[in-house]
């Protein structure tokens, strides 16, 4: 039957994450992935040593399928995210770039305008009732109530300010 084999640990099928998963019963492996049975006995050694660091088996091919012992790699979590990760490492700087170029109108979800945000805002310093406000501009954006109260309690939109 395609996707399935059978191992030493038990019958074993490709699950979603295209791995190979035991299947069977057999020995209490069932849901376990056959690349940590394979590796367990390192991985435990290594926990010893090092219990306060997450190891993960890393594919030496990239090839989830590929359970040859000389494929597998076990390695920190962390070190294993930097390895994947790699090309997509970016500075704060630019990072903080990216998240302003989103933030208020030009965010691609924005359902309100700045303009709309301070009106909101000078009637909440105003006294006016939450609930009045929302009827009044928060229902023709088409906001949420929590949408809405995101802007009210000054949640999102931060770097719009209103004077008092």
């Amino acid at each position: 039957m395609q996707g399935f084999k059978d191992t030493k640990f038990g019958r074993a099928r490709i699950n979603k994450n295209t791995h190979w998963m035991i299947c069977s019963k057999k020995e209490g492996n069932h849901g376990k992935y056959e690349h940590r049975l394979i590796v367990k006995d390192n991985l435990e050694e290594l926990e010893k040593i090092a219990p306060n660091i997450d190891w993960v088996v890393h594919y030496k091919d990239n090839n989830g399928l590929n359970n040859n012992p000389s494929n597998l790699r076990i390695m920190p979590k962390i070190q294993h995210m930097l390895l994947h990760n790699q090309r997509k490492i970016v500075t704060k700087k630019s990072r903080n770039r990216m998240s302003k170029a989103r933030t208020g109108e030009k965010h691609s979800q924005a359902k309100a305008t700045e303009k709309e945000v301070i009106e909101i805002r000078k009637l909440r310093i105003q006294g006016v009732k939450k609930k009045v406000v929302f009827e009044k501009i928060g229902k023709r954006l088409g906001l949420s109530m929590s949408g809405f109260d995101n802007i009210w309690y000054n949640q999102k939109w931060k770097h719009v300010v209103v004077e008092a």
